[in-house]
């Protein structure tokens, strides 16, 4: 009986070994299934075949998406049919999106795939747009650039002090007003006198040379000369902190605009005659800025914060243009301040009785309190046309940033102008992948059409160039198309992309910003993987061993524990004969135990065999 119990407990421990080695084997083939099925390029990698994923969407060109011309105000249903001209030949689903409107409201149908537009209130002008397709697997197609014209229609109410309208008398109009939710003109001083536009048979349309919209007030005073007379100006719904008026854009002399009140969002001041009025931030610190990279990225600081991280300026030799940025002290107590201008000291001007060698500004911000810094850029000839990369820095403390400025800087009277943008999909690319860019080149001047070229310049921020690439284009009024570059093999960070034509020995420039990231190879994922795979298997393998070896221990000694007790009971009625036998059987599985088993049941097998006389 006793052999067979010990043949029968041989065959258990061996029926648990095997059961082990199935559930370790079932555990690999698992993980590498699920490797295999999920991801399917890596049996291309594995294998070196090539593995066709997808294939990539088209525009058809003989097909472009039409131009659009509506009122303001208004909208336009089923405007484009994004079907009719775009093509995949997987048959996948495209996902659309719009690009180049600020203004122009894009909606486009997900289901029929149709382009309803609209517009701001109020807005009236010209906007380039296009479409991007993408079929789900990061390909797409690109259309060609669609002109959306949106048609001026001022809406104006007015009003006057009468309220008996059969007595209206147009030349006799007291206290008339022009108004709508953007503002108001209030010819409370004059008297406006219609008739004589009248008698001339013109029509008296002020929804037609009256224009009322946000942040301006534009009174046609060539077609309405009776309007051209001093009138009290509201602006509303304004977003400044303290605004100023404009007149034509630049600041308004004293002699012509006289402010009254701000409160509210509602800004009222007076004006001498008419033209185009709107109005801005006042600043707190002004400087000129002549000329044209950023050099290290700003930290990230917490002290304040800087909006926008960059200004970007676009302007011809000899014009001027303002720029703004915003500081913001991000910190519960006070902070000083300091703009340092060192960097840019041989193009910056100041302003007329300022100190011109002042080239650091001090300032104090209270908590939470924001300042505006006005910058205005001027070029001259001398410059020569590019794109020019600076920096400003700003200090607090221990904290540092500096502000990139981008300065596109054109010849003056170019005849054609361009445009460049990187999609948001190609803003962030890997290390070998090729640029796709949107170009757009447009006739300025009445001329047949004629052969541009366009060069693509790749920099880093310090001003190296990275690479070169140009291509010829026929020109009749404008041209858009989609240019892949390829960028080669570079350190990960942030680059610019600049597109530039010369015609006449007049150059254009435009430029546009992106990021290279390191690419995580299929080779990095997989053997990735396998380490996690080894890792596992190591570790399952460990603690399944130990466990089983610990319950044949467990077993082992609870059988020795018996054989001793049997042992003992054959000694104590005398028949030393088999208690010797089971004293060998017990000496023989003791000496096959661990240090650890050895230990707990040594204690037991030295009684025995003090007891049988060994």
């Amino acid at each position: 009986m006793l052999l067979f119990d010990l043949l029968k407990e041989e065959y258990e421990m061996k029926r648990q070994e095997n059961l082990f080695s199935v559930v370790v084997f079932i555990l690999i083939s698992l993980v590498f299934f699920s490797i295999f099925f999920y991801t399917p390029k890596l049996v291309g990698f594995i294998t070196g075949s090539s593995v066709t994923i997808n294939t990539p969407p088209e525009f058809n060109n003989s097909r472009p998406l039409p131009n659009i011309t509506f009122p303001e105000d208004t909208t336009v249903e089923n405007a484009i049919d994004l079907n009719r001209s775009f093509f995949d030949p997987d048959g996948d689903t495209f996902i659309f999106k719009v690009f180049g409107n600020s203004s122009v409201i894009v909606t486009i149908n997900a289901t029929t795939k149709n382009v309803t537009l609209s517009a701001e209130r109020n807005f009236n002008g010209i906007e380039q747009i296009y479409f991007v397709g993408d079929d789900g697997f990061l390909r797409n197609a690109t259309s060609n650039n669609v002109t959306v014209n949106v048609t001026p229609v001022t809406d104006v109410f007015w009003a006057y002090s009468g309220t008996n309208f059969s007595l209206l008398n147009l030349s006799q109009l007291i206290n008339f007003s022009i108004f709508n939710d953007f503002g108001k003109v209030n010819y409370t001083f004059n008297v406006v006198n219609f008739s004589a536009n009248n008698s001339r048979g013109e029509d008296i349309n002020l929804t037609k040379h009256v224009n009322i919209s946000s942040n301006r007030i534009e009174v046609n005073s060539t077609h309405m000369p009776e309007l051209n007379e001093s009138a009290e100006l509201t602006l509303n719904g304004l977003t400044f902190d303290d605004p100023r008026p404009l007149r034509n854009g630049e600041i308004c002399p004293s002699d012509i605009c006289t402010e009254l009140s701000f409160g509210g969002g509602d800004f009222v001041f007076n004006v001498t005659s008419f033209t185009i009025y709107s109005s801005e931030e006042t600043p707190g610190i002004t400087a000129k800025v002549v000329g044209g990279g950023p050099g290290r990225r700003p930290p990230f600081v917490t002290t304040f914060v800087v909006e926008p991280e960059a200004l970007k300026v676009r302007l011809r030799h000899g014009e001027t243009v303002k720029q703004f940025f915003k500081i913001k002290n991000n910190m519960n107590k006070e902070i000083e301040l300091t703009l340092d201008l060192t960097n840019i000291r041989e193009f910056l001007i100041f302003q007329e009785g300022e100190d011109i060698t002042k080239l650091i500004v001090e300032f104090t911000l209270s908590p939470g309190e924001e300042k505006l810094i006005q910058l205005t850029f001027f070029v001259t000839d001398d410059f020569e046309p590019d794109v020019y990369l600076k920096s400003l820095t700003l200090k607090a403390g221990e904290a540092e940033q500096e502000v990139p400025v981008i300065i596109e800087i054109l010849s003056r009277d170019i005849v054609f102008d361009l445009t460049v943008e990187i999609s948001e999909e190609y803003k962030e690319i890997l290390l070998g992948e090729s640029l796709l860019a949107k170009v757009t080149v447009f006739r300025l001047k009445e001329i047949e059409g004629a052969n541009i070229t366009v060069y693509f310049i790749v920099r880093d921020f310090s001003g190296k160039e990275i690479m070169r690439k140009s291509k010829t284009i026929f020109v009749e009024s404008s041209v858009s198309f989609t240019e892949e570059l390829f960028i080669p093999e570079i350190a990960p960070g942030k680059y610019i992309l600049i597109a530039k034509t010369t015609f006449d020995g007049k150059t254009a420039v435009a430029s546009d910003t992106f990021k290279v990231v390191e690419r995580v190879t299929f080779a990095l994922i997989f053997f990735f993987l396998l380490g996690i795979l080894a890792v596992v298997i190591i570790l399952t393998t460990i603690l399944l061993r130990k466990a089983v070896s610990r319950r044949r221990l467990v077993r082992e000694l609870e059988r020795l524990h018996s054989l001793i007790a049997e042992a003992h009971e054959y000694a104590r009625i005398g028949d030393r004969r088999d208690a010797l036998r089971l004293y060998k059987i017990v000496k023989q599985r003791f000496d096959k135990l661990p240090s650890e088993g050895k230990r707990r049941i040594q204690r037991e097998a030295r009684g025995l065999a003090k007891e049988i006389g060994i």
